[in-house]
């Protein structure tokens, strides 16, 4: 059996053909794949298509998380401001609490979108949430407040669950009323 003979040469040769036609087929496949108008070329109108592509992604991709922290932003002061709307007072979840507290809306809520048209807020004050309505919101309540709406702090009328009545003043009241009553059983009694 005969030996064939290695030439160097030939080899080469051979192997530039495999590598080129290789090439060629790489370097059709990446033509094609950022050729944007089809042409079989990759000009200056490709990436011109490819800018704009990548552009737009960018764009959007920025808008949403623009969108996203937003949205948080919107979600944090929700939960910080804790604001009361009028839509509210209509939950079967909302219950004025037996003390209230009246104040006027500060700057921080007065600039924060998430407290525009909310009639109060609530916090937290030791173990309980305190309800603070907004002086000039106070019709929206439909309360009465004795001796005015002066004061910070009322407290519910054991009596009256629409009449709140000034903390500092709360037990000369009841003292009064209770006086009151007890004159008005006499007077009924003929005494």
């Amino acid at each position: 059996m005969e030996k064939k003979k290695f030439n160097l040469g030939e080899t080469a040769s051979e192997a530039g053909k495999a590598a080129a036609g290789l090439f060629g087929k790489a370097k059709n496949a990446v033509v094609n794949a950022v050729d944007q108008n089809d042409d079989g070329r990759f000009d200056l109108k490709d990436v011109s298509a490819l800018a704009g592509t990548i552009g737009t992604a960018t764009s959007n991709a920025a808008s949403a998380i623009q969108e996203s922290a937003e949205t948080r932003k919107r979600e944090y002061d929700k939960k910080i401001f804790q604001p009361i709307f009028a839509e509210n007072l209509d939950d079967a979840d909302f219950v004025l609490p037996k003390m209230i507290r009246l104040t006027e809306m500060d700057k921080k809520r007065a600039e924060s979108d998430v407290c525009q048209g909310s009639i109060g807020f609530y916090s937290d004050f030791k173990e309980m949430k305190l309800v603070n309505i907004f002086r000039d919101k106070l019709n929206v309540f439909g309360l009465s407040f004795y001796p005015d709406t002066d004061s910070e702090i009322y407290y519910v009328d054991p009596c009256d669950r629409d009449h709140y009545i000034a903390l500092e003043d709360y037990f000369v009241y009841l003292k009064k009323m209770r006086v009151s009553e007890l004159q008005w059983i006499a007077e009924s009694l003929g005494a």
